[in-house]
């Protein structure tokens, strides 16, 4: 069963009693004092244990607490009291119904919507039926939690950064080796300093200035001979100081490193499918005798019994009737197989 299918049957195993009174009355089946109708199915085939199974009539079923019955043409009940078993069909929507009052099984088939439904009510019948309704809600807990789906986390696929967009100069640049990437600013810098500096000496300059006569002066009258005069002039030259700039510190950032690769995380496998469960079936003690020791459903006097045949068949008792018997009420042994209303013929 799916998962969904296991909640539902949960839940009519925790919840459901049965039909209310309004539903109920719809049934053309004539209940027992306080049986309580499960589900009831029209256009329903009986069918026999055959492969595939073949459909013989065509009519109504109802599943209550206590039994199975199917009305067409003629009727078929299938009592709890004496279920030996049932198996749902794989390839076809039946159900075959196995009981110790007869040798071979038969069922119904019924809708292929129906299929869910119809299932899931007759377990819960036959397991209330046979007092093990308990061990049923377990077991379906248990096939809820095995089969809960698991949650896949969702995959974030995070954006990839673009590498930034460099000029052919840069890129070259780039592909230095660190050392000179890190030398060649302070090498350019301390360039510049000495290109700019002013040369000094440490001894002042001397400048001399020859003042020379103008040639065309004239001619001293005195007769003496001026010999020209030299002035020297000492110029002391001052040095300005050197001042000497530390190239700053080139920092160099390392590019981020690129994003990390989004990781899947793939999902456990499912756990294994559980072993099927086994339902056994408590028969419910048998109906005391009447007062008599007649059934009131024959007529003339057939026993109160566990089950009763008719004398000189194939039924293996424990109780035996020798007809014509008219049956005048519900045919709790099965003795009337035709449905004349008149049982052990032959």
């Amino acid at each position: 069963m799916e998962h969904d299918e296991l909640v539902r049957a949960l839940a009519d195993a925790e919840t459901f009693r049965g039909l209310d009174s309004a539903e109920a009355a719809k049934t053309p089946l004539t209940l027992k004092r306080g049986e309580q109708v499960y589900l009831t199915l029209a256009g329903v085939g009986l069918v026999d244990d055959g492969r595939p199974p073949k459909v013989t009539d065509e009519g109504v079923v109802t599943v209550t607490d206590r039994r199975v019955v199917f009305q067409g043409a003629r009727s078929r009940e299938w009592a709890f009291s004496k279920l030996a078993g049932y198996d749902h069909l794989d390839d076809t929507p039946a159900t075959l119904i196995r009981v110790s009052n007869r040798r071979r099984s038969s069922g119904v088939r019924y809708d292929g919507a129906d299929a869910e439904l119809f299932r899931r009510r007759l377990q819960l019948a036959v397991a209330r039926a046979g007092g093990t309704e308990q061990a049923l809600i377990a077991s379906l807990r248990q096939l809820v939690e095995q089969t809960r789906p698991i949650a896949v986390p969702a995959v974030v696929e995070l954006p990839v950064a673009a590498p930034p967009v460099t000029s052919p100069r840069w890129r070259r640049y780039g592909a230095w080796p660190t050392w000179a990437r890190i030398g060649s600013p302070i090498v350019a810098v301390l360039l510049l300093i000495g290109a700019f500096a002013p040369e000094s000496d440490d001894a002042p300059a001397e400048v001399e200035v020859a003042v020379q006569a103008d040639e065309d002066a004239a001619p001293s009258t005195t007769g003496e001979v001026i010999e020209p005069t030299t002035t020297s002039i000492a110029t002391s030259t001052t040095a300005p100081p050197t001042t000497t700039t530390s190239a700053p510190p080139t920092t160099t950032t390392a590019p981020p490193p690129p994003p990390p690769s989004p990781t899947t995380t793939a999902p456990p496998p499912p756990p294994p499918p559980p072993p099927p469960t086994t339902v056994a079936f408590v028969a419910p003690a048998p109906v005391a005798p009447a007062a008599s020791g007649c059934h009131p459903s024959y007529d003339p006097c057939v026993p109160v019994a566990s089950d009763v045949d008719c004398a000189g068949g194939s039924g293996n008792g424990p109780a035996y009737a020798s007809g014509p018997i008219r049956v005048t009420g519900h045919d709790a042994y099965d003795l009337d197989r035709d449905g004349d209303g008149v049982a052990c013929e032959g």
